[in-house]
């Protein structure tokens, strides 16, 4: 336990701890906490001061009251850039959240466009086999046995899919360390959650064509050229 003992600083001077307080970022959201000691004002001034109060209701209410204390404990203090705390954050993260939000249109589109077009191979790939799954419902394939073979097909592309694409994103990952807050670039649930999500529109693509498959109609598929 730290409080009481004794701290020497680099001037000589001895200081006695009296409390301790929890981590907090200085400069930025991102920024790691270091090592830091809070002074009273009285025996360490400083001609800035920063000011937090917290509030119940409306933050910006209470600003009135906090210009009047002030100018009851000086007049010739001066209080200007008074703003909620939330405002403070917003201001902060802005950059990220567009960088974010560019991210995420981009991702989604590649996700809209990787469906589209897994969904029309599978759908071509169900016109160019129509004879082969007539043939195996006419030998008594069940229905269910034709989606499994379909989605199979589908699923198997989009594991290949998911395997390149998780080496290409695992080295390109250090890029993005910039803009990730606590999160780190080769997280593995973030990989394997995008891997599932994958997977899971992947599975919906080729359910579509997985269906018309299994209503084939033997006598017309072996009639089809």
């Amino acid at each position: 336990d730290p409080v009481g003992r004794r701290l020497r600083l680099g001037n000589g001077n001895e200081l006695t701890v009296v409390g301790v307080v929890g981590d907090t970022r200085h400069l930025q959201l991102d920024s790691l906490p270091g090592p830091a000691m809070y002074f009273p004002h009285g025996q360490f001034p400083w001609p800035q001061m920063w000011i937090t109060v917290r509030t119940a209701g409306d933050p910006m209410a209470m600003a009135a009251a906090v210009r009047r204390e002030v100018a009851a404990l000086d007049p010739r203090l001066p209080l200007a850039h008074v703003q909620p705390l939330s405002r403070l954050v917003a201001d902060e993260s802005a950059e990220p959240r567009l960088t974010t939000l560019v991210f995420s249109i981009f991702a989604g589109a590649a996700v809209v466009l990787a469906a589209v077009g897994l969904y029309g191979v599978v759908s071509q790939t169900v016109v160019r086999r129509t004879r082969e799954l007539g043939v195996r419902v006419a030998l008594g394939a069940e229905p269910r046995s034709v989606v499994r073979l379909v989605l199979g097909q589908g699923l198997g592309l989009a594991v290949a899919g998911v395997l390149l694409g998780g080496v290409g994103a695992y080295g390109a990952a250090g890029f993005l360390r910039s803009i990730l807050y606590e999160t780190s670039p080769g997280d593995p649930l973030v990989f394997g959650g995008v891997a599932i999500l994958l997977l899971a529109v992947a599975a919906a693509a080729s359910a579509g064509p997985a269906a018309r498959a299994a209503r084939v109609d033997p006598v017309e598929a072996l009639r089809a050229e």
